[in-house]
């Protein structure tokens, strides 16, 4: 294995940019590798990032961005072969093919290849990925089952029952494709029972400077924050505003909601007293600051969140559903109150505020917790192990790797 490795790092996103949940991971990732060996970048995205990429003022530099189209079948035969053939790609965007061509004869160069998400996998068009890490920082049918679960729509819960099926068969295939998989939990972990070597790297956040004092305002504020792209957010703000809301608000009449975030005004079509839509924010740790809890009412989605380390990283209260904490190895009244059902889950931000001593406890309970586990310093060994397990697999010369 070499002293200094050559790697690429085939992303979806700029690690540079507006922060939002994927480019947090990718940028540690790239950040951690580029401590392994020599790194080189390549962005296989939405035209969102280009102008970044344009100003060269990010930390990284980018080999090549690469914009992605969209896949259309053109007709019924078409669309049959995206949904039943494993080699297909079932997610709607690629690249064209000279891109393609390219990125497949590039990435042979390297002694590493980090790929970031099977969509950007199929994006590429290649199937067998040599001396590869695939980072499926969530899991594609495990998303399928929240939807069937909670989705309020009867066809959208059907379709999402046979995705599930269609998404477990590629999912199973995954050591066939990829020398090393690593996923968020070890709940990712024991649900996809691959045979290859699977290594867990959970989400974190990047640690303060300095242990937080955290320092909420009167009249209490609950807080949410994350990217309204992302439809699972507008779908669990959506509820707890529709369901859970009216009931704080009737405890705690002088309540305020605080919604932060990327699109959250074109997304958002929000009603209700005491709730303000903030926007992208460009100091979340001041507005976090102010909050008396944060929710995290996910009830759609897969892989872990990364709001639950943030807010531990601020000794923020937080209340949030199963799901919005699945894969942290966390108890309710322990680290945060934890509640699915719109009452329990509206009882919850109420006893939050009244029993304010309780709160700060599991907040620091949380804080101690993160500084162990999940802040990017606590997780960047596990990137390094899943990168070295993947160079010792196979440490022939990257070129024949590839023949």
């Amino acid at each position: 294995m070499s002293s200094n490795p050559s790697i690429v790092y085939v992303t979806p996103c700029s690690p540079d940019g507006l922060d939002f949940g994927t480019r947090l991971r990718v940028r540690q990732v790239a950040r951690a590798l580029r401590e392994l060996g020599e790194l080189k970048i390549v962005v296989v995205g939405g035209a969102e990032d280009f102008p970044t990429q344009q100003n060269g003022t990010g930390e990284f530099e980018i080999e090549r961005f690469l914009p992605l189209h969209h896949l259309t079948p053109n007709n019924l035969s078409a669309r049959y072969r995206r949904l039943l053939d494993v080699r297909s790609n079932p997610y709607g965007r690629h690249l064209d093919s000279q891109s393609q061509d390219w990125v497949q004869s590039y990435v042979k160069n390297f002694d590493l290849v980090w790929v970031h998400h099977l969509r950007t996998a199929y994006a590429v068009g290649q199937w067998k990925w040599k001396r590869s890490v695939m980072d499926l920082d969530d899991v594609t049918s495990m998303h399928c089952r929240s939807v069937a679960a909670n989705s309020e729509r009867v066809m959208e819960r059907v379709k999402s029952k046979v995705q599930i099926q269609l998404t477990r068969r590629r999912e199973r295939l995954l050591s066939d494709r990829f020398t090393v998989v690593s996923v968020c939990s070890e709940a990712d972990r024991e649900y996809l029972n691959l045979p290859g070597p699977v290594h867990v790297i959970p989400n974190g956040f990047d640690a303060p400077a300095q242990e937080p004092q955290h320092n909420p305002i009167i009249p209490p504020r609950f807080g949410f924050i994350g990217t309204f792209n992302y439809q699972p957010n507008v779908d669990s703000v959506h509820w707890f505003v529709c369901k859970c809301w009216p009931r704080i608000k009737r405890e705690i009449p002088n309540a305020q909601l605080r919604l932060a975030g990327d699109n959250s005004y074109n997304a958002l079509k929000i009603d209700g007293a005491d709730i303000e839509v903030l926007g992208y924010v460009e100091s979340p740790a001041a507005e976090m600051d102010t909050w008396s809890a944060m929710i995290v009412p996910t009830r759609k989605g897969a892989g872990t969140r990364v709001k639950i380390a943030d807010g531990f990283s601020k000794k923020v209260p937080m209340i949030t559903t199963s799901l919005g904490v699945c894969g942290y190895d966390v108890k309710s009244g322990v680290e945060l109150y934890i509640a699915d059902h719109a009452d329990e889950f509206a009882q919850a931000c109420i006893l939050a505020i009244k029993d304010p001593e309780s709160s700060r406890r599991m907040a620091e309970q949380g804080w101690r917790r993160f500084s162990q586990e999940w802040s990017w310093d606590a997780i960047r060994p596990k990137i390094w192990a899943a990168a070295e397990d993947c160079l010792r697999r196979d440490s022939r010369p990257a070129a024949a790797a590839f023949e």
